[in-house]
């Protein structure tokens, strides 16, 4: 098993590979080029890994008291000069997040303390979620704040996980939830203790249950098109080609307003956006 800087992986005798970030010389995990490039060979390596040394499963978790992960490290962002630079910076998180979301064996985000961004994103592409409940513990897309969108996955993942009235609720405002709060969402499928956590993500990968799927109504909400994004098989590997959101979605959009689902008492910003949100989570 390679060594990674920002990155430790960890075998236990079950087989389970646990998964640490820890972003060397930062007091918070943050997603830089160089740790969102890691975790793409690491997901190369793990997912190519035959025999003995294939996982039975993975647990992303934090190796820092901060929290899970923040998001993006958006000191980054002021060194963009063009927009091909941003699309790039785009499509390295939604090649990494797809790629991930493929692998062929369970995976697991287990989150404590904050879980914001690209780390939500990251979560989202996991076949399951277990948060920590603890005061700490808040999970959120907060890159409406920043003039962005979740390009790393998040519009397509979102609204398949919590439907998409929830879904908009969280990319429109950038409100948080506790880990109570998403696992009534269905945003996370366990709120546990934190002296259960371990336990509990090893049970989770063990007994293999069924990953959450929204309620019907959710599913009707967002669209007949939108398939499991968390299964490995077809679909995912289809993904792993498709577009980034930024590409032909939003130059469309204005075309979509009216022709899908339409919230109410929304703005017209809203009505565009959910009509994008609408178009991504439909595409093949």
């Amino acid at each position: 098993m390679s060594t990674y800087k920002h990155w430790r992986i960890e075998r236990d005798t079950d087989g389970l590979h646990w998964l640490y970030f820890d972003k060397a010389g930062e007091s918070t995990n943050t997603f830089s080029a160089e740790a969102m490039t890691e975790l793409r060979n690491i997901v190369t390596e793990l997912g190519t890994a035959a025999g003995g040394e294939r996982p039975r499963g993975l647990v992303v978790l934090s190796a820092k008291d901060s929290g899970f992960i923040a998001g993006a490290d958006v000191r980054e962002f002021t060194a963009i000069a063009t927009p091909e630079e941003a699309v790039a910076l785009v499509r390295r998180g939604w090649d990494t997040f797809n790629e991930f979301a493929a692998l062929p064996f369970p995976t697991l985000a287990l989150i404590r303390g904050f879980c914001m961004g690209g780390g939500l994103e990251l979560a989202l592409a996991c076949t399951y979620r277990i948060a920590v409940d603890e005061p700490g513990t808040r999970l959120a897309l907060p890159e409406v704040m920043l003039g962005i969108v979740p390009g790393w996955g998040g519009m397509r993942r979102l609204p398949r996980t919590i439907g998409a009235p929830a879904a908009l609720d969280m990319m429109l405002t950038g409100r948080t939830v506790d880990a109570k709060r998403a696992k009534r969402m269905g945003l996370v499928d366990e709120s546990v203790p934190v002296r259960v956590m371990m336990n509990a993500a090893r049970i989770t990968l063990a007994a293999r249950p069924a990953p959450h799927r929204p309620t019907l109504a959710q599913r009707l909400i967002v669209g007949p098109g939108a398939q499991d994004h968390r299964r490995p098989g077809p679909e995912a590997d289809r993904e792993k080609g498709a577009p980034c959101p930024l590409s032909g979605a939003v130059r469309d959009s204005r075309h979509l307003v009216g022709t899908r689902w339409r919230p109410v008492r929304v703005s017209r910003c809203a009505r565009v956006v959910a009509a994008v949100a609408a178009r991504v989570a439909d595409d093949p």
